[in-house]
Order: C-alpha cells, then structure tokens, then sequence
C-alpha cells in the first residue's frame, strides 16, 4: 500500500511539472488581426440613422466586401499610421453617393487555442467623416478617454476627414472584451456627411498579443490513467 501511494506523489509531481507551457503568440506576425487594405474587410450601410441596436442584429443585413482607394484623390495616410495599412471604401474610387448615411466595416479574426484573458489587442483608426463606435462580437466599447477598450475622444463622434488628424487609439482587452473562442468580429462604425461626396476608412493594428492555452503532455495523459489504475488498485487491497 505504501509503494502504491509514492508511486501516487510521484506520478503527480511528474504531470504537474510536465505539462506543456502556454506560448506567447503574436496575432500580427500570424495574420490573425490586420490592418485594412491587407486583410478581408467587408461593410454594411445601415442608412441615416443608427444605434446600438443595429450593431447586435446584422444577421439581416447585406455586407460587401471593401475595396482598398487606389486613384489619384486617395487620402494621405493619417498621423500616426505607415504604409502597413491602406484607405477602403465600398469603391476603389473612394466616392460615395450615400451622404448622412452610417457605415459599418467588419474584420473578423480566429481565436482558436487563444487563452482569451491574454489577449491585448491595440490600435488606431481614421474615417471619412466622423467616428462613431467600435463593436467587438456585437458589444460597443467604452468611447472615453483612459479606460480599457478606448476610442481617444469625449464621444466617439470626431471627425477624421481623409487623415487630417492623428489617428483614434483602441484597445481591446480579453478579459474585458467579449472575446470567444473561435471567430471574433471588430465592427468601426463611422457617419458619412451630408456634404461629403467621399468616403473610407484606414484601421492600423499596432500590436496583437496573446497567450496559447496550456495542453497536457503525452505523459500526463499516460500518468492519469496510471493513478486510476494505481487508485483502483488500491481499493481492492
């Protein structure tokens, strides 16, 4: 009965300190996350009004995919941001003829074996014209200065016509975003004026990190079914 219960310690400490490791990942090097114009980004034009509602409920709603602004009127990068990204539009030509409409661009990333309390994901963006909100799954995060999952501003609602202001800083944190396993969505939702016949948006990731979650080794698994044998075993006796 003593051999069996060493052989017990012994078996633990082995598949406490063989476990395998959780890894430091970089969602950015991967291509999990990217910037717009090097990534899929699709959009939707929700019309001249919009509200939280509309952002959880786009089962209905048609989304296309966005063309990366490729003529002579393209907007200079903005302040902040480098040629790792590009302006989109629903048109490569970046005209629109949807003025006082709001617009929602969509990229969506796989969090497969992504320890979710890990993730810090940051960046900035830039829309012709204002701000509106970022969505992550379908949840608006917070829109003021300093907390967890920013845009930089007092409301969301700044103008960031065609890069001529620094780009809005955002966050997103995993243990406060609502982040799942599998495929996430970051909506930027921007208002397209009543005056301006041009639009786009320009979304730069400066950093994605993330942490794999940890899987058992091949002798945790073998030790597992040694102990309840052992355990089993040990009831006889």
């Amino acid at each position: 009965m003593k051999l069996i219960l060493k052989t017990l310690v012994i078996l633990s400490a082995g598949i406490f300190f063989n476990q395998s490791q959780a890894a430091s990942v970089d969602l950015l090097a991967t291509n999990v996350l990217q910037n717009t114009g090097v990534g899929a980004y699709t959009y939707t034009n929700y019309g001249g009004t919009f509200s939280a509602a509309n952002n959880t409920n786009t089962s209905g709603l048609p989304f296309s995919n966005a063309a990366v602004i490729t003529t002579a009127n393209t907007p200079a990068t903005p302040v902040g941001g480098t040629s790792a990204a590009k302006w989109i539009s629903p048109t490569s030509d970046y005209a629109s003829s949807d003025l006082g409409n709001y617009y929602s661009y969509r990229t969506t990333f796989d969090l497969t074996g992504i320890d979710l309390n890990s993730v810090v994901i940051n960046g900035g963006w830039a829309s012709n014209n204002r701000g509106r909100a970022i969505y992550v799954n379908g949840v608006e995060i917070t829109t003021y200065t300093g907390a967890p999952n920013t845009i930089t501003g007092s409301d969301g609602m700044q103008d960031k016509n065609a890069g001529a202001s620094p780009l809005s800083s955002f966050m997103v944190l995993g243990g406060v975003a609502s982040l799942l396993s599998g495929i996430n969505t970051i909506d930027f939702v921007y208002f397209n004026g009543f005056t301006e016949s041009n639009t786009g948006l320009f979304v730069q990731f400066s950093s994605a990190t993330g942490s794999t979650i940890p899987a058992p080794s091949a002798i945790v698994l073998i030790g597992l079914g040694l102990i309840g044998f052992l355990t089993t075993s040990y009831r006889r006796i």
